[in-house]
């Protein structure tokens, strides 16, 4: 099996690919003083990046517009992910 054929067919946003989502994206931590955790949800991805050849874990956001994780210093939502065959 080759596993860049297999990243390749994983939802993907330009060069993030999301290979596994687990935890409970209804379910967030609680807040924590002084630091902004109010939108952190008990859920994340593993993420690999082409551009970088990175695999990493992303913690799961919450915000009025949707889902999203924080990559590359910018949100990127979960909705806009896409399929590949």
């Amino acid at each position: 099996m080759d596993i860049e054929k297999e990243i390749k067919r994983c939802k993907h946003l330009n060069n993030i690919y999301i290979l596994k989502e687990t935890g409970d994206k209804s379910k967030k931590y609680p807040r924590i003083k002084n630091i902004n955790s109010s939108d952190i949800t008990q859920a994340s991805v593993e993420v690999y990046n082409s551009r970088t050849h990175m695999y990493s874990n992303k913690s799961i956001y919450e915000s009025s517009k949707g889902y999203y994780i924080k990559a590359e210093g910018k949100r990127l939502y979960l909705k806009d992910f896409e399929e590949r065959e």
